[in-house]
C-alpha cells in the first residue's frame, strides 16, 4: 500500500534464510514487548498500583487498535479483502497475518525468481514494516517513558518492569533499522543494507533513543504531569511541520492527516524522513530542536536535585553520550 518513488522499480535480490531467520526474529520481539507488557500490567494490579496498571495496559490496546485499522484499511486498498482479512484483523492479529503472508511470498519468489514476485515481496515488506514502526512509536516508546518513570519514582527495580523497558527499547530500534533496510530494498539508486549493518543501526538507534528517554523522565520526574503538555505541544507542532510537508502516503485526505499525526508520534522521539530528496537541513533542524529540548529538561532535573554532583553527571553523561 505505501506510496513510493519513482526509484522504487527494480527488485535487488531474493529471499534467503537469513530473511526467514529475520522474520522468525521479528516476530518473536513483537510478540515479547506485548507479553512482557501484559505480565507488568498484572504486576501493578496484584500489587494494587492500578493507575500503572491502567496506563501500561492502556498504551498497550490503544496502538494495537489504531495499528490494525491501519492494516485493515491498506488490504482493502489492496484488494485483497477477505474474510481472513477481517477476522485476523479484528482479533488484533493483523500483524501475525502479514507476517505468514510475508513468507508465503518470500518462498514463492525464492522459487520463481520472477521480478514481479519480487517486487510484490518487497511491497509486503514495506507494509509490515510501515506498520511495525508505527507500533513502535506508538506502543513501545510511550510504554519505555512510563515504565523508566515507574522504576525511578517508587525506586522499584524489579526484573519485570526492567524486561519490559529493554525489550521495548530493543524493539523501538528494530523497527526503525528494518523499516531504513526495507526502503533500501525499493531504491535502486540506494545500496542494500547487510544484516549486519542492520543490526548495528538498531543499536545505534537504541543508544540516541535512550537519550531522548532519559530525558523525559528526568523531566517528568522533576516537573510531574507537565511533562504531558510539554510532549503534546511538541507533537502538535510536529505533526504541523510534517503536514506542511504535504506528504503523499495515503488515499484519502483524513487517512493522510492520520498517518501525519503518527509520524507526529514518531517526531517526539527521533526523526524519520517522510519525503524523498536531501534530507540535511530537515535532519539539523529536527536534532537542534531535540537537543534544546533534552539540554532544558536536564537543567529542570537539576534544579530539582539541587545541582548534586553525582546526580547532574551522570544524568547529564546518559543524555549526551547516547545522543551522539
Amino acid at each position: 500500500m505505501c506510496q513510493l518513488s519513482s526509484h522504487c522499480d527494480r527488485p535487488k535480490s531474493a529471499f534467503t534464510a537469513v530473511d526467514v531467520l529475520l522474520t522468525f526474529l521479528s516476530i518473536t520481539t513483537f510478540f515479547s514487548d506485548i507479553a512482557t507488557d501484559l505480565v507488568v500490567v498484572v504486576h501493578y494490579a496484584l500489587s494494587e498500583l492500578w493507575l500503572y496498571s491502567g496506563l501500561t495496559l492502556l498504551f498497550v490496546v490503544a496502538p494495537s487498535l489504531i495499528v490494525n485499522l491501519f492494516s485493515l484499511r491498506w488490504h482493502i486498498h489492496d484488494n485483497k479483502n477477505t474474510t481472513s482479512v477481517w477476522i485476523f484483523n479484528c482479533l488484533q492479529l493483523g500483524f501475525l497475518y502479514r507476517y505468514v503472508l510475508y513468507l508465503k511470498s518470500g518462498f514463492k519468489a525464492q522459487r520463481s525468481k520472477n521480478a514481479e514476485d519480487l517486487q510484490d515481496l518487497y511491497q509486503q515488506q514495506s507494509d509490515l514494516c510501515m506498520l511495525r514502526l508505527f507500533d513502535s512509536f506508538l506502543e513501545s516508546a510511550p510504554q519505555l517513558v512510563l515504565q523508566l518513570y515507574i522504576m525511578v519514582s517508587l525506586k522499584d527495580w524489579n526484573i519485570l518492569t526492567g524486561v519490559s523497558a529493554v525489550v521495548s527499547l530493543l524493539s523501538l530500534g528494530w523497527g526503525i533499522a528494518a523499516y531504513g533496510k526495507a526502503m533500501r530494498l525499493y531504491r535502486s539508486d540506494k545500496k542494500r543494507l547487510s544484516w549486519t549493518g542492520l543490526l548495528l543501526q538498531t543499536f545505534w538507534r537504541c543508544g540516541t533513543m535512550s537519550s531522548r528517554v532519559t530525558a523525559m523522565v528526568l523531566f517528568s520526574l522533576a516537573c510531574g504531569p507537565w511533562i504531558l503538555l510539554v510532549l503534546v505541544g511538541h507533537w502538535i507542532a510536529m505533526t504541523l511541520w510534517v503536514v506542511q510537508q504535504e506528504t503523499d502516503f495515503c488515499p484519502s485526505v483524513w487517512e493522510e492527516r492520520t498517518y501525519n499525526a503518527v509520524v507526529g508520534v514518531i517526531y517526539t522521539f527521533c526523526f524519520f524522513n517522510v519525503k524523498d530528496g536531501p534530507s540535511r537541513h530537515r535532519v539539523i533542524t529536527f536534532y537542534a530542536v531535540i537537543f534544546v529540548e533534552n539540554l532544558a529538561f536536564l537543567l529542570a532535573y537539576c534544579h530539582v536535585a539541587h545541582w548534586q554532583a553525582e546526580n547532574v553527571f551522570a544524568s547529564a553523561a546518559m543524555i549526551l553520550t547516547s545522543f551522539l
